[in-house]
C-alpha cells in the first residue's frame, strides 16, 4: 500500500488508493458545506458511514471524479432538550464512465430551536444497526489490524489527503467548545480499519458493500484495533476498539453491492 515498486510487482502503475480515501468533502465544497448545508464546524458529527466499492482499484496517478447530493434530512427533539438534526448524503465516485466508488454519510447536529415546523421526524432508510461482533468468536476469523498510535502528524496529515477542512480534528480549542477534551480523529479512518481485515483476506478487485456506525470518538494517544469474522453465508462483522477495548465503531461487510 506504501510502496511503489510493491504496487507495480502487483500489476498497478503507482500506489492504490483505499475506498476509505474517498471521502465526500473531495465531491463538496467547503462552501457548500457551510452555506447550502448549514455545517457548523465541531458541531455537525458524522455517526456513520456505508461504502459501495465496485472492485476496480484506482492509483494516486489515476483521476477520479465525484459527485454529491443530498439524500434526505429530518429531526427530532433532543433527549436532553433542543432538537438534533440529521442529514444523509451520498457521494459517488467514477474513473471516466466507470464507477469506483459511492459513499453515504449520516451526519447529526444538536441546536436549540428546530429548523421544521412540524418537526420531520423519520428516517428514509431502514436500518437495524450494525450487529455486534460475536464475543464467542463464531466464524471464520478476519486478520487483526493494529493502527499506530494516533497523534496530531497523524490527524494533520489525514486532514490533508481526504481534503477534510473540519478543525476539530486539529485545533483543540475548538474540539474544547465542542464537548471533547481535545482534537478528536477523522470517521474515515475508523471506515478504514472496518474495512482493513475484510482487504487484506479479500483483496481490492472484490466489490464490496460496507454499512457502518461510529458508536464514540477517539482520540490523541489511542491505538485503534480491527478485528472481525465471517459468517457461513459469506457476510462479515468488523468491530474497531480502543487499546482499552472500548468500541469505536462496527461495520458489516459483504460481498457485491447492495
Amino acid at each position: 500500500m506504501l510502496d511503489v515498486s510493491a504496487a507495480r510487482s502487483s500489476g498497478l502503475g503507482a500506489r492504490p488508493v483505499l475506498p476509505a480515501m474517498f471521502g465526500f468533502f473531495l465531491a463538496v465544497t467547503t462552501e457548500d458545506l457551510t452555506e447550502t448545508l448549514s455545517f457548523t464546524w465541531g458541531r455537525t458529527l458524522n455517526v456513520g458511514i456505508d461504502v459501495r466499492w465496485h472492485g476496480l482499484p484506482v492509483t494516486e496517478e489515476d483521476q477520479v471524479a465525484g459527485r454529491a447530493m443530498v439524500v434526505d434530512a429530518w429531526e427530532r427533539a433532543g433527549s436532553r432538550g433542543g432538537h438534533r438534526q440529521f442529514l444523509r448524503l451520498r457521494a459517488g465516485f467514477a474513473r471516466g464512465d466507470t464507477p469506483v466508488c459511492d459513499w453515504e454519510v449520516l451526519f447529526t447536529e444538536s441546536r436549540d430551536e428546530p429548523t421544521m415546523e412540524p418537526v420531520d421526524d423519520h428516517d428514509p432508510r431502514d436500518d437495524q444497526g450494525v450487529t455486534a461482533l460475536d464475543p464467542d468468536g463464531a466464524g471464520r476469523e478476519l486478520p487483526q489490524v493494529v493502527s499506530p498510535v494516533v497523534d496530531r502528524m497523524m490527524l494533520a496529515r489525514l486532514s490533508v489527503a481526504l481534503d477534510n477542512p473540519d478543525p476539530l480534528h486539529l485545533d483543540d480549542e475548538v474540539a474544547r467548545k465542542a464537548g471533547f477534551d481535545s482534537v478528536i480523529g477523522q470517521g474515515s479512518a475508523v471506515v478504514g480499519m472496518l474495512h482493513e481485515p475484510w482487504r487484506q483476506a479479500n483483496g481490492l478487485d472484490v466489490p464490496f458493500t460496507l454499512r457502518s456506525q461510529q458508536l464514540r470518538p477517539y482520540g490523541l494517544g489511542d491505538r485503534l484495533v480491527a478485528a472481525g469474522s465471517v459468517a457461513d453465508d459469506g457476510s462479515a462483522t468488523v468491530e474497531v476498539c480502543d487499546q482499552e477495548g472500548n468500541v469505536i465503531g462496527r461495520g458489516s461487510l459483504q460481498e457485491g453491492l447492495r
